[in-house]
């Protein structure tokens, strides 16, 4: 079985994501959580893709200051999340202070996988053969019943880039335009979007043309 849907953070002693409708946190970043997908039991193993802001985030910007041991404990023992995506390259990793080494070491202390794919801030990857790989691998797994949460930093353009391939690989949107809007309907925001500029956007419709993956 496979549940493909969108969820964003909450605050302090608030999930990551959620599937559930019963609460209305607000995320790291001011924005109203949004209950998604279906209120199922996450202890079925139903393969999901979530996308958040980083676990763990510290931002002297926005004042926020999350516990990454406390986010990753609550993710795998009340979401079921079984694999960690991580779109930050090294250096930014480090800056917000999850260092790849950090995250993957909180990550297997609960019994989840780290999977990395850096992607500079505002940026498109840097390999068109390797993202779609990438975007592949990360689907067999949901389809096999991982669990995915996928983030960046703020969990909108580089994390709504490969949310929307995978929409589109998985076979659960059938055209980008519609991936984008499922995407956006299910993680909105009142200052950014899901795959936030149209260098993201132009990068998607090459990745689904050249996977012929435009069937509407």
């Amino acid at each position: 079985m496979m549940d493909v849907v969108s969820g964003i953070g909450g605050t302090d002693g608030a999930p990551l994501v959620s599937k559930s409708p019963q609460h209305d946190a607000t995320d790291a970043d001011g924005e109203d959580d949004v209950a998604v997908g279906d209120d199922d039991d996450v202890t079925a193993r139903v393969g999901a893709l979530h996308v958040a802001h980083a676990p763990g985030l510290k931002s002297t910007f926005t004042g926020t200051c999350r516990d990454l041991d406390a986010d990753l404990g609550r993710l795998s023992e009340v979401y079921g999340t079984t694999t960690i995506v991580s779109l930050l390259p090294r250096t930014e990793a480090q800056r917000l202070t999850i260092g790849p080494r950090i995250e993957a070491e909180a990550a297997a202390a609960v019994g989840m996988k780290l999977l990395r794919f850096p992607i500079v801030n505002g940026g498109i990857p840097d390999d068109m053969a390797v993202f779609s790989d990438f975007v592949d691998a990360l689907v067999a797994r949901m389809l096999a019943g991982e669990r995915l949460l996928v983030h960046c930093r703020a969990g909108y353009g580089r994390a709504g880039m490969v949310a929307v391939a995978m929409l589109l690989r998985s076979g659960a949107c059938t055209s980008l335009a519609a991936a984008i809007a499922h995407a956006r309907r299910k993680r909105p925001s009142s200052r950014t979007r899901m795959v936030e500029n149209e260098r993201q956007e132009a990068f998607l419709a090459d990745y689904a043309t050249a996977a012929g993956l435009l069937l509407e």
